[in-house]
């Protein structure tokens, strides 16, 4: 079964109706909360920072022209997003080292999260760059 398919057995079933348990050392369970940490932290900019995007609309609505209010916008909402998958890990990585059952499953977890992020983030570089060259081609001077 695909792990990162929803409701898939991160227990990893041998087929003798056993399953895997595995538990961290004290050093891995050191490094798995540090980056829980530094993921919830990442989490929290990405929050204020899509915060003052949205504030920002109303300056660009007002001062530049109301279709560039959709640029903030979308970065603000783009960084919730990006906010909410990091704290989703995070939370993950913190059952790893506060539960002494499950670690593999709320590891595989907090790689799901994290796979759709950058998943996310491909698909959005795949949509930039496609803008970038239909506005190079349709701008530029004509033969």
């Amino acid at each position: 079964m695909d792990p990162l398919k929803k409701g898939a057995d991160s227990t990893g079933e041998h087929g003798l109706g056993e399953s895997v348990r595995l538990e961290l050392s004290p050093s891995q369970s050191g490094v798995v909360a540090a980056l829980g940490k530094r993921l919830r932290a990442t989490a929290s900019v990405a929050r204020g920072v899509g915060a003052m995007a949205l504030v920002a609309i109303v300056p660009t609505v007002l001062l530049v022209h109301p279709m560039w209010g959709a640029v903030p916008l979308l970065f603000g909402l783009y960084l919730f997003y990006v906010a909410r998958r990091t704290l989703l890990a995070s939370a993950e990585f913190q059952q790893i080292v506060g539960t002494s059952a499950n670690d593999l499953s709320h590891l595989i977890a907090a790689l799901v999260q994290l796979h759709d992020l950058y998943r996310m983030k491909v698909y959005l570089v795949l949509v930039l760059v496609t803008l970038g060259l239909l506005l190079a081609f349709a701008g530029g001077p004509a033969a």
